[in-house]
């Protein structure tokens, strides 16, 4: 047949999962986008607890961010505008 290139079975100190040594590429892509989805499913719950963290404790200096325009809401997350305007509208006479 061909020389074929084999990765180590361990890699800094980690066992290679057996379906990577198949050679059955789609097995292999199944694999793959299962453990995609295991690892966005756990990064959406890590970043929202941390998200949660970050509002219980920095709430106050969140509310009054002074990077933060005072014309966009607080109450979404899609930088719309806020309504009724959370500052005072200027006396244009």
């Amino acid at each position: 047949k061909y020389p074929v290139y084999t990765k180590p079975k361990i890699f800094k100190g980690i066992k290679v999962p057996e379906i990577l040594f198949s050679g059955n590429h789609k097995k292999i892509s199944d694999w793959r986008k299962q453990k995609s989805y295991e690892n966005t499913k756990n990064k959406r719950r890590r970043f929202k607890k941390e998200a949660e963290y970050m509002k219980s404790k920095w709430k106050e200096l969140l509310a009054h961010d002074p990077a933060y325009s005072p014309n966009l809401t607080l109450n979404h997350e899609d930088f719309s505008y806020a309504w009724p305007p959370r500052v005072e509208l200027l006396d244009e006479s």
